[in-house]
């Protein structure tokens, strides 16, 4: 009994802060100005652009974390941490350096002027998809890592007793015990995704209905002066994750093997 009040007196103070911050909001923009302001075509546009980035982001993100982070967790070699540092970088370093390096490398190399007129990156949907998984991929290499961590090497030296190859074990015994893990993870980089603005803004621009994205839009509508807009939408974009971490605690959280 008395840790359930102590936890509960470590869980109100933040909960109650987060009420206080959402209720204020939805009462000086008032409830019919919000519905009305989510009406609204560029606010669905901007919504619906931002979820279908990231979930190709989030994908690309986790697709390309699994083996990298498998690496890391089965091998020590030398250097590991200065390798695990450099890919896992973007995640202290602020995300508008991110994109100002994306662009230049777009807009100055010839393999990424190459891959820019190919697929179009600066200015284009192509662009928020980059600097979304270049956001990303760092938060699914460490989750993924940790989930690959979790997973009992017991099961994979059984495997290769029996002449399963390092490819048999990754996918017939690694990935089935890990998928509950590879879902949070995706879950954990969508909303992430959803959430980005410093690298989108920089490479992809806030073009409307073109490049601007819901983030783009709430600070758009905010300089544009239309507060009921930004308040609108950053409340739609706080249910958003809320809804996607909800799934992701539902998945296990850190208890990926448990």
């Amino acid at each position: 009994m008395a840790a359930a009040w102590l936890a509960l007196a470590a869980l109100a103070p933040p909960a109650v802060v987060w009420l206080a911050v959402i209720v204020n909001a939805v009462a000086w923009a008032g409830p019919a100005a919000l519905l009305r302001a989510l009406g609204d075509p560029s606010a669905l546009s901007a919504a619906a652009l931002s979820a279908v980035t990231a979930a190709v982001s989030a994908a690309l993100s986790v697709a390309a974390a699994a083996p990298a982070a498998y690496a890391l967790s089965r091998s020590a070699f030398p250097g590991r941490a200065l390798v695990s540092a450099l890919l896992t970088a973007p995640l202290a370093a602020p995300p508008v350096a991110v994109g100002f390096l994306l662009l230049l490398f777009f807009a100055s190399n010839p393999l990424g002027r190459a891959i820019d007129s190919t697929l179009g990156v600066v200015f284009s949907p192509g662009g928020i998809v980059a600097a979304q998984t270049a956001i990303t991929f760092p938060i699914a290499l460490r989750l993924l890592w940790e989930v690959f961590d979790a997973v009992d090497r017991g099961y994979e030296d059984v495997a290769r007793s029996l002449g399963c190859g390092t490819l048999c074990r990754v996918t017939r015994v690694v990935l089935p015990m890990a998928w509950r893990g590879l879902a949070a993870s995706y879950a954990v980089c969508f909303a992430r995704a959803m959430g980005e603005f410093g690298a989108t803004i920089v490479l992809a621009g806030a073009i409307p209905g073109r490049t601007e994205t819901l983030p783009a839009a709430i600070y758009m509508a905010f300089e544009g002066g239309e507060p009921e807009l930004a308040v609108a939408l950053s409340l739609l974009s706080l249910a958003v994750a809320v809804a996607v971490l909800a799934l992701h605690a539902s998945l296990g959280g850190p208890r990926w093997a448990r």
